[in-house]
């Protein structure tokens, strides 16, 4: 979780007095967080203020993934999918066509999320599976939209494979029902 996110200048931080000597000031944002793993918070965060470098995200999220232990892959794959599709939502309206780097993000966004479905289903992770492919196909004007054939065949898998009463958790439902009334 965040913390707290200040705001200062690099002057401020200069605690041995080197930076100083020069004239030059930039702008900075501490962001606090209370556990390492709000990687995606963080990184979401930076996006929406606008702190980040074009084609930064993207690099950024490709780092964390390969630095991934083997066991936290797919939940990985999942949250840098989820966190890009939200990203390439964030600076347009819904009647215009996506940026370039937001077209980007949504066509990394759909290859992630299927990646995080084929290993945690590989796994054993069936919840996880579940909500990658659930998240894949709402993805709004991707190829596999939830409005089209994807989205079917996404619902029906979920219902065959996984079986209609496995305990899964509240997110998968919600995730569920969310495709359920957009297929009718």
């Amino acid at each position: 979780r965040i913390a707290r996110i200040t705001r200062t200048v690099s002057t401020e931080l200069d605690v041995d007095g080197t930076c100083g000597l020069s004239s030059s000031r930039w702008p900075v944002i501490i962001i606090e967080v209370y556990s390492v793993s709000c990687f995606s918070e963080a990184m979401e965060t930076l996006h929406l203020e606008g702190q980040l470098r074009p084609n930064e995200l993207l690099s950024k999220v490709e780092e964390w993934i390969a630095s991934s232990p083997l066991e936290h892959e797919a939940e990985r794959y999942y949250l840098a999918g989820v966190l890009l599709a939200k990203a390439s939502r964030s600076s347009h309206s819904k009647a215009s066509k996506l940026p370039p780097e937001q077209q980007v993000f949504l066509e990394k966004a759909q290859k992630l999320l299927a990646q995080s479905f084929e290993v945690s289903r590989l796994a054993g992770d069936l919840d996880l599976a579940a909500q990658a492919l659930l998240s894949k196909v709402q993805i709004p004007g991707g190829s596999s939209g939830a409005e089209g054939a994807e989205g079917r065949k996404a619902f029906d898998l979920l219902k065959t494979h996984f079986g209609e009463g496995r305990g899964f958790s509240q997110r998968t439902k919600e995730l569920v029902k969310e495709l359920a009334e957009e297929l009718g």
